[in-house]
This record gives C-alpha cells, structure tokens and sequence, in this order.
C-alpha cells in the first residue's frame, strides 16, 4: 500500500470536505454505539452463535480503525 501525498489547496473545498468527514465521524459512532451494546450485552455474547459474535467484534473493530482514519484525514485537513 503506498500514500500519494498531494497539495489540496485550490483542488478542494477543505471545509465541505471536513463536513462530510465529521458526517461520516457521527454514523460511525452511532454504528459503534450499537455494536458496543450487543457486546456488552453478557446474554448476546453468551448465547449468540460464536460466528455471530466474531463478526460482531470485527465489525467494531472495523468500525473503531475507519473512525481513527478518517479523524486523521480531518486532522490533516484543519493543518491546510
């Protein structure tokens, strides 16, 4: 995987970019809030078929790395 590093200003509205990024921010939270319910929930955990409660932790975690991500993005957007 390699990242291509280019100047924005001029190429994009950083300000309507950031908006549909914290937009993206807010839907990934509330996924996780869910998601963090079901596995806090003793009784999914334990009576849920194993295959659905992996999928439900890589799904969280899935959820917690594109959250990560896309804070960057807007870290590196704020710093143009």
């Amino acid at each position: 995987i390699a990242e291509v590093y280019m100047p924005l200003e001029g190429f994009l509205d950083i300000d309507a970019e950031t908006a549909r990024l914290e937009k993206q921010i807010a839907k990934i939270e509330k996924e996780l809030t869910s998601s963090e319910a079901k596995l806090a929930n003793k009784s999914f955990v334990e009576n849920a078929p194993e295959n659905i409660v992996s999928k439900e932790k890589d799904k969280n975690k899935a959820l917690v790395e594109k959250k990560i991500k896309i804070n960057e993005q807007i870290e590196v957007l704020s710093g143009v």
